[in-house]
């Protein structure tokens, strides 16, 4: 359930800097509606669990860096609201650039 909660921040960080990388606007349109739909699904899938972890950064002696990872059920709730809310987002902007003649792939030579 951690890999999980690890893959709602990774998954749509991933799609989108992929989607700045590619050039044709199909697979653009593709990985936009992937990422927050990921994360929707991801957030749906830790919101039946509290998944906890922490991992040591850095370890000084006397003074120890942590990331944690917690999981509460008001922070899924939110989660999951960002979640639609983003895959709405680009489902509108996507349909609304559809015939925008600048987001249109120039013709090949």
């Amino acid at each position: 359930m951690t890999a999980l909660a690890w893959l709602l921040i990774a998954v749509p960080a991933a799609a989108g800097l992929a989607g700045l990388l590619v050039r044709r606007r199909d697979l653009a349109v593709v990985l936009a509606y992937a990422g927050p739909g990921a994360a929707l699904a991801c957030a749906a899938a830790v919101s039946f669990a509290n998944p906890q972890a922490s991992y040591v950064l850095a370890d000084f002696g006397t003074v120890t860096a942590t990331a944690a990872l917690d999981l509460s059920l008001g922070a899924c709730a939110v989660a999951l609201a960002t979640g639609f809310v983003s895959l709405l987002v680009q489902l509108y902007s996507a349909a609304y650039l559809r015939d925008d003649p600048a987001t249109r792939p120039s013709p090949r030579r």
